[in-house]
């Protein structure tokens, strides 16, 4: 009775052991195939959030936000309506700007695709 204990104990282990191995390399394919895998925000609803995010917070009527819009310019944005702007980006978009970058950042454009290029890294 005891050597048939023990043998079963043996099994348990070897089949405790086959399935976490099994499990690692299901963890390990799963990692390595999302590491593959950009989930990413399609580029017009990028465009769409941040065109949303300038009305609501300069005041701009929906039909003045274009690709080619300035913000200094066309919207009469202030150093500060931009630093606002760029921190609601910030949060919106789960990124960082640096302020070395609001400089060539002046129009609705290169925003975009500024924030598409990130969210690609």
């Amino acid at each position: 009775m005891k050597n048939l204990t023990i043998a079963i104990s043996i099994l348990c282990l070897l089949v405790l052991n086959i399935k976490t191995k099994a499990n690692e390399q299901i963890t390990s394919n799963y990692l390595q195939k999302m590491s593959q895998t950009s989930i990413s925000i399609p580029q017009n609803e990028i465009a769409q959030k941040v065109m949303t995010i300038i009305v609501e917070k300069l005041g701009v009527r929906e039909s003045e936000v274009t690709m080619e819009a300035s913000f200094v310019n066309d919207f009469g944005a202030d150093p500060l309506d931009m630093i606002e702007l760029f921190m609601v980006f910030e949060d919106e978009f789960g990124i960082e700007i640096p302020e070395d970058d609001y400089e060539n950042l002046d129009t609705v454009g290169k925003v975009v695709d500024y924030i598409i290029e990130k969210l690609g890294e």
